[in-house]
């Protein structure tokens, strides 16, 4: 288990523009802007921007993260996490 974190976006702010309410979305250890140099080489976790998100409380009911554009990363698909396959292990 490592500092990532996994959710369903209930609410974004005006100034988010790539994710919106409803999907299930990864997000990083780190919020990054996505935009500086360093993020375009593919380094976001050393973006100029960067905070560290663990002081958030990601692991809360609830969690506003910053930087959302550069930091969240929306699944291809809609999915809760309480719909499980009957397969699944618990």
């Amino acid at each position: 288990m490592g500092h990532e974190y996994v959710g369903i976006v209930e609410a974004v702010g005006s100034a988010v523009s790539t994710i919106t309410p409803g999907e299930f979305v990864i997000g990083s250890f780190f919020a990054s802007d996505n935009t500086c140099e360093i993020c375009r080489a593919g380094y976001q976790s050393s973006c100029i921007h960067r905070e560290p998100i663990g002081a958030i409380g990601t692991q809360a009911e609830l969690a506003r993260g910053p930087l959302a554009d550069g930091t969240l990363v929306a699944t291809q698909t809609e999915t809760h996490p309480q719909s499980r396959r009957d397969d699944a292990p618990p």
